[in-house]
């Protein structure tokens, strides 16, 4: 189970939402795709590749230009952070970021709550999310998406998947993910250059995965 890839909750599930932009840590946009940012009991549904549970946040924040949630990864024991925007005529509307981050920290508190009653705030033992094979890892695949030609009129966006799969599951999670890039990445420039790479990229991470759990068998 991949409590970081959860499916997109329905509608009767969704205690808040908002459309957000992707963006780095200056607040500029990193996709020209709006995408709703939403708000379960039990997790921010953030994309198909990313899901946050409430219990693992850390940190809410805003800069001047874009808000930002810390979080613990489990599966790897470290820290990252998404950022994401809502531009405004002038500038961004950070208010919209801060009521959306208001339902989130109720929301987490309860969430909290909850596992504590039950004692369940240990890490979640780490299997395949397809099979629940514990031989399971963790691999991100790219996939881009390109129309248009830059920097006139052109649209893109790169989305880094994290998946926890097994072998043989990654191996077919990488071909999805490079037939996606394969028919909506090629379609401009530099996407013509730009997909080739990452779908290379996808192959490289697969074998490298691969690699060293053939060299933790060996030991």
């Amino acid at each position: 189970m991949n409590l970081y890839r959860q499916p997109k909750p329905a509608r009767r599930e969704v205690v808040a939402k908002g459309r957000f932009y992707a963006a780095d840590e200056n607040g500029r946009r990193t996709s020209s795709y709006g995408q709703p940012l939403l708000l379960s009991q039990t997790y921010i549904w953030v994309d198909e590749s990313l899901t946050i549970p409430l219990e693992s946040i850390i940190e809410l924040g805003s800069t001047k230009r874009s808000g930002f949630i810390r979080f613990e990864d489990r599966l790897d024991g470290t820290i990252k952070e998404i950022h994401f925007t809502f531009p405004g005529f002038l500038r961004p509307r950070l208010d919209k970021i801060a009521l959306f981050f208001a339902a989130v920290d109720e929301q987490r508190r309860i969430r909290v709550q909850e596992l504590q009653a039950l004692d369940r705030l240990d890490p979640v033992e780490p299997g395949c999310e397809l099979c629940d094979d514990r031989t399971a890892d963790v691999y991100v695949f790219r996939t881009l998406k390109f129309v248009g030609f830059a920097p006139f009129a052109y649209s893109y966006s790169l989305v880094p998947g994290r998946y926890l799969l097994c072998r043989s599951h990654a191996a077919e999670q990488a071909f999805k993910v490079n037939c996606k890039t394969a028919i909506l990445g090629y379609l401009g420039f530099p996407g013509i250059i730009a997909a080739p790479y990452y779908v290379v990229r996808n192959l490289v991470e697969l074998r490298r995965n691969h690699v060293l759990s053939v060299n933790e068998m060996a030991r």
